[in-house]
C-alpha cells in the first residue's frame, strides 16, 4: 500500500522537529527532533526509506530511517565544511551541496567526492534536475550555472554547461522543469526577478519583476503552472501558456495570474503532489496548508508549534515502517581527498588474489617524507608491493590478449 505523506521540518524552544503525515487524514505518521540551532533554512530529502536532512551553517548530513519511530538518528555523514546549500537525486545516489563558493557531490554507495570550483562568491542554492543528470549552482554572486553529471564524476569541472549571468542579486532558489524535449529552467533572486531559461539553447525566454521578494519556487508536474512564494506571505501561480513574447515585463502585464491568499508570513518551502491538484507550502506563521491548485482554496491547515523551515511531499509504501526492513544502500563516509585524487577509477575483476589484495584497505593516507617513521616505512613498502602486483598483473593479462591474435 503506498501512502502520499508530507514531511516537514520545524522549529520551536531548543529543538527542530522533523515529522511525516498523511495527507488524506492529517495523522501523523513519524516524528524525528534535533538539536536547535538558529538556522534560517533545514534541507530535506526522502527517498528510499530514508530521510536525509542537512542544516545551513552546520557540517553534518543527518539520516534516519524511516521504521525508526520516535528514535534518535540513525547515521550522519560529516561534510569537509559548514553546509551552505544542499540537494540529493530522488534515489539518494548522488548528494550535491556547497560549502562557501566550493560545491560538492558526493557519491552515496562509495564515498567519493567530486568537486567544483567556479563561482566567485558564497553557493546559496543546489539543485538535481528530475533524472538526477544535471545540476544547477546558484551563488551570491548572481551567476546560474549548470552542470552534466557524468562530466563532474569524469573531473570534467573547468567549465559548465550553461552559464547565465543575468541576475544582479544572490540567486536564492532554482527549478527544473519536467520536460525532456523543451527542459527549462527558472531562477529566483533578490533583484525580485524570476528568470525563465531554455537549456537546450541557452536563451534567456522571459524575466519577470515583481513587487516583492521571492523566496522559493516550484514547478507543477505537468509543466503547466509556476508557482512562487514571497516574502509577505503570497505565492503566485503563473501559466506558461500566458506569458508574453517579451524579454521582460512586470507581474501586472501578464495576461492572467492567481493568489493564493493565507499565510502571513514568509514562504519557506513549497511541494507540489504528483498529478499537480495539490499544493503544499510551508511558512514562517506555523503553518503548513494544502491548497487546492485549481480553486485556489486552503483545504486543509497543519499547525505547528514553530516556524516552518521545510516541506517534502512524496509517496511511502507501508512496508517501510516493517522493523525488518532494509534500505537499498547505506551511506558511505565521505572520503576527503587530495586534488591529484579526484578522477576515480573503479576496478572489477575475478581474480581472486585481486580481491584478497584490495579487501586489505591499506592505509596510504598519511604518508610523508618522513622516511624514518616505521609506520610510514610500513606504508610505503605495501605501496610497492600492491603496484608491483598490478603491474604484474596488467601485464600478464596484455601479453595473453596478444597471444590470441
Amino acid at each position: 500500500m503506498v501512502t502520499p505523506a508530507i514531511f516537514s521540518i520545524s522549529s520551536f524552544g531548543e529543538k527542530w522537529v522533523m515529522k511525516g503525515w498523511n495527507l488524506n487524514t492529517g495523522s501523523m505518521l513519524s516524528e524525528y527532533t534535533g538539536d536547535y540551532e538558529k538556522n534560517e533554512k533545514h534541507y530535506l530529502s526522502v527517498s528510499n526509506g530514508c530521510i536525509l536532512e542537512a542544516s545551513r551553517g552546520k557540517p553534518t548530513i543527518n539520516v534516519w530511517y524511516m521504521n525508526r519511530y520516535n528514535k534518535d538518528l540513525t547515521g550522519r555523514i560529516v561534510a569537509p565544511g559548514r553546509i551552505n546549500a544542499f540537494d540529493a537525486t530522488n534515489d539518494h545516489k548522488y548528494i550535491c551541496f556547497s560549502i562557501d563558493k566550493t560545491v560538492y557531490l558526493y557519491q552515496a554507495q562509495s564515498g567519493n567526492l567530486s568537486v567544483i570550483d567556479y563561482h566567485f562568491q558564497t553557493v546559496s542554492v543546489v539543485k538535481f534536475s528530475n533524472d538526477g543528470r544535471t545540476i544547477a549552482c546558484g551563488g551570491e554572486d548572481g551567476f546560474l550555472s549548470v552542470w552534466n553529471l557524468g562530466n563532474i564524476l569524469c573531473g570534467n569541472t573547468k567549465e559548465p554547461q550553461k552559464l547565465f549571468t543575468d541576475h544582479c542579486l544572490q540567486i536564492n532558489d532554482i527549478v527544473f522543469s519536467s520536460g525532456v524535449h523543451r527542459p527549462w529552467i527558472v531562477s529566483i533572486s533578490l533583484d525580485r526577478t524570476a528568470k525563465v531559461y531554455d537549456l537546450s539553447s541557452g536563451n534567456l525566454l522571459i524575466s519577470i519583476l515583481f513587487d516583492f521578494t521571492l523566496t522559493c519556487i516550484l514547478i507543477s508536474k505537468n509543466n503547466s503552472e509556476l508557482y512562487i512564494g514571497q516574502n509577505n506571505g503570497d505565492i503566485y501561480q503563473i501559466n506558461f501558456n500566458d506569458i508574453p513574447e517579451i524579454k521582460e515585463c512586470h507581474l501586472n502585464d501578464m495576461k492572467s495570474f492567481e493568489k493564493f491568499l493565507g499565510h502571513t508570513d514568509i514562504i519557506t518551502s513549497m511541494s507540489i503532489t504528483q498529478d499537480s491538484l495539490n499544493l503544499i507550502s510551508g511558512s514562517k506563521d506555523t503553518t503548513i496548508r494544502i491548497w487546492n491548485t485549481l480553486s485556489k482554496h486552503c483545504i486543509k491547515i497543519i499547525q505547528e508549534k514553530g516556524e516552518v523551515k521545510n516541506v517534502f511531499f512524496t509517496y511511502i509504501s507501508s512496508l517501510i515502517f516493517l522493523n525488518d526492513y532494509k534500505p537499498k544502500f547505506l551511506f558511505k563516509p565521505i572520503k576527503l581527498q587530495n586534488n591529484f585524487k579526484n578522477k576515480l577509477i573503479h576496478v572489477e575483476n575475478n581474480n581472486k588474489k585481486l580481491k584478497i589484495l584490495l579487501n586489505n584497505q591499506f592505509n596510504f593516507e598519511n604518508i610523508d617524507d618522513n622516511l624514518n617513521d616505521n609506520e610510514n616505512f610500513e606504508n610505503i613498502e605495501n605501496l610497492k608491493y600492491v603496484n608491483k602486483f598490478l603491474y604484474e598483473l596488467c601485464l600478464k593479462n596484455y601479453n595473453f590478449r596478444i597471444s590470441k591474435y
